[in-house]
């Protein structure tokens, strides 16, 4: 017989949603400095702000890759 899956309460899905907001940042960063994709890091930082929209260090990184572009 198949268990029933383990239910996650708030302070799971919130700490998998700040985990996965961190990785998206990180991963824009990769993308931003070791790639020069601006294009797919700035997916990553706006997927990050869909989840957390006050998330500061995504919004830095964004003006970053602005910033560096002069696009401003």
């Amino acid at each position: 017989e198949l268990e029933e899956p383990e239910k996650l309460g708030d302070d799971d899905i919130a700490a998998q949603a700040d985990n996965l907001v961190h990785l998206y940042v990180i991963m824009g960063r990769w993308y931003a400095e070791h790639l020069s994709r601006p294009d797919f890091a700035l997916s990553c930082f706006s997927q990050a702000l869909t989840i957390d929209p006050s998330h500061e260090p995504a919004y830095d990184a964004i003006a970053d890759l602005y910033r560096l572009a002069q696009a401003w």
